[in-house]
């Protein structure tokens, strides 16, 4: 995958409770390091994340051909459940980790809770949905 352009968030968001491992964590960090390496300024952990997510989807040629597929009610259902889902996020308690497997993290987290590292990032060879 391609370096990460400086990016600017534009679009409204809104919270999403995940679970990661602590090597992805730790991954996002290093990345958050690699950033600022880079371009001289930091970014929350929710806006590279985000980021990252949008690379992976704009390379992803089966991925596109699926969405291009996809009817017109079809991606009008995808929105509603999108935007219904935006408003529920609060009430929704996070699910406990299985023990051993991830730890519950916040990704709208802000950059001073990142963990220290270098500016290498091992994301970019690490597959989305791999082993858990």
């Amino acid at each position: 995958m391609a370096t990460l352009k400086k990016f600017t968030v534009i679009d409204p968001s809104a919270r999403v409770n995940l679970s990661l491992k602590e090597s992805t964590r730790t991954a996002i960090a290093q990345y958050q390091n690699f950033y600022l390496a880079t371009y001289g300024e930091s970014c929350e952990r929710s806006e590279l994340v985000e980021q990252l997510l949008v690379a992976w989807f704009d390379q992803d040629r089966d991925f596109k051909s699926y969405v291009d597929g996809l009817s017109a009610a079809q991606k009008a259902s995808i929105r509603k459940q999108v935007a219904g889902d935006a408003g529920d996020d609060d009430a929704k308690a996070p699910a406990a980790a299985s023990k051993g497997t991830a730890v519950s993290a916040q990704v709208s987290a802000p950059v001073s809770s990142q963990v220290a590292g270098g500016a290498s990032s091992a994301w970019a060879a690490r597959p989305m949905g791999g082993a858990q």
